[in-house]
């Protein structure tokens, strides 16, 4: 038998959970991910999308230098997904939602 005073122990955070309290501003998400790309995702909680985000971006800009400007074709499409991810994400936040290490756009978990 159980005793119904004794309190169930704390759920065990998820770490590929990101809960509502880390809700930051859309808009200072919007202009951190204008400027500096991937690190937008790290200050709400996505840090292993803001990492692979943060190699991509350098590796796009080395082969934008590298190619003379060509490799733009690749490296602008990419900022634009990213700043239109990050606040995507970081509104599902601010509204309540939770979301995922890698959710996109409007998915929530």
């Amino acid at each position: 038998m159980s005793d119904p005073t004794q309190v169930p122990p704390p759920p065990i955070p998820n770490p590929n959970i990101i809960t509502p309290d880390q809700a930051k501003d859309p808009v200072l998400v919007l202009v951190l991910a204008v400027f500096l790309g991937g690190i937008a995702y790290l200050i709400f909680g996505q840090w292993q999308k803001g990492i692979a985000a943060i190699a991509a971006w350098v590796c796009l800009f080395a082969i934008t230098l590298l190619t003379c400007g060509i490799g733009a074709i690749l490296f602008f499409p990419f900022v634009v997904v990213v700043v239109i991810d990050a606040y995507m994400q970081a509104k599902l936040l601010k509204e309540g939602q939770t979301i995922g290490q890698w959710t996109f756009f409007n998915t929530h978990v």
